[in-house]
């Protein structure tokens, strides 16, 4: 493993607090076994609406300072960062260091990072963004 890897991994594995993994990964394999993944992403999509309704976003009248107003609450979170790039007919959202795939194990990565659709879903809708 090189150190890049090593270093990726550790603060991966920082990234999602030790009292909740067992439970996490317990709730992941049961939810996995309730429905199917369509159903699943549009569970956990509306989690991240009221998940994200809960949080004042500031800023926004520029690309770079909605970005850091995203960064703030997800700094406070401890949730990672989020880069937004502007394409000639798309906005990219990257999300760097969540702690999905840790919390709810690599086997929910079909359905677990709807959590984080619905949360920017929410955000860009609050600023009139379709």
């Amino acid at each position: 493993m090189s150190n890049v890897s090593g270093n990726i991994n550790y603060y991966e594995e920082q990234q999602c607090s030790t009292q909740w993994r067992a439970f996490l990964g317990a709730f992941s394999t049961e939810f996995s076994a309730q429905g199917d993944v369509q159903d699943l992403r549009a569970f956990m999509f509306k989690l991240g609406l009221r998940m994200a309704a809960s949080f004042k976003l500031e800023g926004g009248a520029t690309m770079r300072t909605l970005e850091a107003s995203m960064n703030k609450i997800w700094c406070d979170l401890n949730w990672g960062w989020v880069q937004l790039n502007e394409e000639a007919d798309s906005l990219i959202i990257e999300h760097n260091a969540s702690p999905i795939k840790l919390a709810f194990g690599e086997q929910a990565l079909e359905w677990s990072p709807a959590l984080l659709e619905g949360v920017y879903t929410h955000w860009f809708e609050s600023l009139g963004v379709d």
